[in-house]
């Protein structure tokens, strides 16, 4: 199974703080692109994945929301519809069930 998505995300997390508008927004749009292609791999994974003796399972459902919440923050600073404050919903962050 390839996991080479999961390799290149930290690359695009870690973009300069003073980057140029048009290459900061092109880098994005290649993150959102990352982000919407790992649903395979993320269904792979679930499909593996087996009750655990401990009690402890991966959440993917938690991994699932937490993905679509970074790609509407994504979506929204491209499309620069980040003019008025907001609330954004925390992460889950933790996948442990």
């Amino acid at each position: 199974m390839k996991f080479t998505h999961f390799l290149l995300l930290p690359a695009f997390l870690a973009l300069p703080v003073h980057a140029d508008t048009g290459a900061e927004k092109e880098a994005l749009r290649y993150l959102l692109q990352e982000l919407k292609t790992i649903d395979h791999l993320i269904d792979a994974a679930q499909r593996q994945s087996t009750d655990s003796v401990d009690g402890i399972q991966f959440n993917y459902h938690a991994l699932r929301n937490d993905k679509i919440l970074m790609m509407r923050g994504i979506e929204d600073y491209i499309n620069e519809r980040h003019y008025m404050p907001r609330r954004f919903e925390p992460l889950q962050g933790d996948y442990r069930r």
